[in-house]
């Protein structure tokens, strides 16, 4: 029994370079496809490649393996070398990053406040605002949650603030994409796309939404205090203008709507932790309720809240967006 323990030993650690083996190989089969060759290299280079790492396990070639490897690592040092950018030719919607101009330590000026006016999705009048805000004037902050094609487990999430004169201020960390690229999950893994945080009128951020995409927008009125929301609307603002000059890229699974508030959230709590429902976004309004982070009626369901919250019925029947847009989702 003692002499086959060595092979056993053996067999198991080879069972786990297997598996390292073929996950590598996988991730640098999508690293291959997103080198950004031209279209027609890109199928016949992954072809290659996964050739070429299944020939290095299955024909016992002194060469084949360590080559496979030195491929891999080769792949991995240009992916983790790509630096992001903020010159290239943006689509229209994450054209004009925001940024922020502290007048004094609670006042600022925020420039390049997105306020399109939309026809349809895709034809708008491009507006931006630049806005004065006192900090301290802020009194509320909302958490909204945004599901589409009836997928419950993603969705898209977004801030907003509001203000003692009436004024919302909403915000969303997108991808921030040129006129050649198209969004994907699988691309959002390989530093495709920057990210960019959105500062805009909830007429335009939850009105193209609700009355032009038709995605359902669940709105809460989360329970931080006055304080906390404004502690973490300077976060946001210093994010922003980090990102406007060193960017950053989005990443489907680290770097999203929702894991990239998590830094500003630790500055609130920082004995913040997170769970798996962070990786699908769509149940993050559920933890919200079950931490006591979302206003609820007494003895109230997470059902029952999540149902009220439903804003589309409000407007999304209505012919435009009217002013009175952030009177009615609260109605």
């Amino acid at each position: 029994m003692s002499m086959n323990l060595p092979r056993i030993r053996v067999r198991v650690l080879w069972a786990v370079f297997a598996c390292v083996y073929f996950f590598s190989a996988l991730w640098t089969a999508g690293a291959v496809y997103y080198l950004r060759l031209p279209d027609a290299l890109r199928i016949p280079a992954v072809l290659f490649f996964i050739i070429f790492a299944a020939a290095a396990c299955f024909f016992r070639k002194k060469y084949l393996l360590p080559a496979s490897l030195g491929l891999m690592l080769i792949l991995l040092i240009q992916f983790l070398l790509r630096a992001p950018s903020n010159d290239r030719d943006w689509n229209p919607s994450c054209a004009r990053p925001p940024y922020a101009e502290f007048l004094t330590h609670d006042q600022v000026r925020i420039h390049d406040i997105r306020d399109f006016r939309y026809r349809t999705e895709t034809d708008f009048d491009i507006r931006y605002l630049d806005q004065k805000y006192d900090i301290p004037a802020i009194r509320h902050m909302d958490y909204m949650v945004v599901h589409w094609d009836g997928m419950e487990a993603i969705a898209h999430s977004m801030l907003s603030f509001e203000f003692k004169d009436g004024r919302h201020l909403a915000f969303s960390v997108e991808t921030r994409t040129d006129k050649k690229d198209e969004f994907g999950a699988l691309p959002g893994l390989y530093k495709q796309f920057e990210l960019i945080f959105i500062a805009g009128t909830e007429e335009d951020l939850i009105g193209l939404r609700t009355n032009y995409r038709h995605e359902d927008v669940y709105l809460y009125r989360t329970t931080l205090t006055a304080k906390d929301a404004q502690t973490l609307f300077r976060s946001l603002l210093a994010r922003m203008n980090r990102l406007r000059e060193q960017p950053e890229f989005y990443n489907t699974i680290t770097r999203n709507c929702l894991t990239s508030l998590i830094p500003s959230v630790k500055e609130l709590n920082p004995s913040f932790i997170g769970d798996l429902r962070l990786l699908f976004n769509g149940y993050s309004d559920r933890r919200a309720f079950e931490s006591g982070t979302l206003e609820t009626e007494k003895n109230e369901s997470f059902k029952s809240l999540k149902q009220r919250s439903h804003i589309n019925p409000k407007v999304d029947r209505l012919p435009a967006i009217p002013p009175d847009f952030s009177e009615r989702i609260r109605k």
